[in-house]
């Protein structure tokens, strides 16, 4: 059985990763908007770094309770499910975003000359 603390300091690092990855996507999408592509890409690549921390965390959750080590999911288990679940979405609508406010801008370029 994955022991309480264990799996309390493996929910956070969840939650941590993924609010800094949320942060990051937030700012990349900031940067976008203002014309800042490079670092909007770059932004983007800090969260794929902290969106993959997170996910190697969330897969100690998963492997713990494919062995019937984990548990009932406690409140916290799904709170960080939720915060992990929630940058990732932002993550895809983002890069979406980005991709719109690039193409914008290229076509705003063109209609100036």
């Amino acid at each position: 059985m994955l022991q309480s603390e264990e799996l309390n300091e493996t929910c956070m690092q969840i939650i941590a990763f993924s609010g800094q990855a949320r942060a990051d996507i937030m700012q990349a999408a900031a940067a976008a908007r203002t014309g800042d592509f490079a670092g909007a890409s770059n932004l983007l690549a800090q969260a794929d770094t902290a969106l993959g921390t997170a996910q190697q965390a969330h897969l100690t959750l998963l492997k713990a309770d494919a062995s019937g080590s984990l548990g009932a999911p406690t409140l916290l288990v799904l709170h960080a499910q939720d915060h992990l679940n929630a940058s990732l979405l932002a993550h895809e609508l983002v890069t979406e975003l980005i991709l719109l406010h690039r193409r914008v801008d290229t076509l705003e370029k063109a209609v100036e000359k």
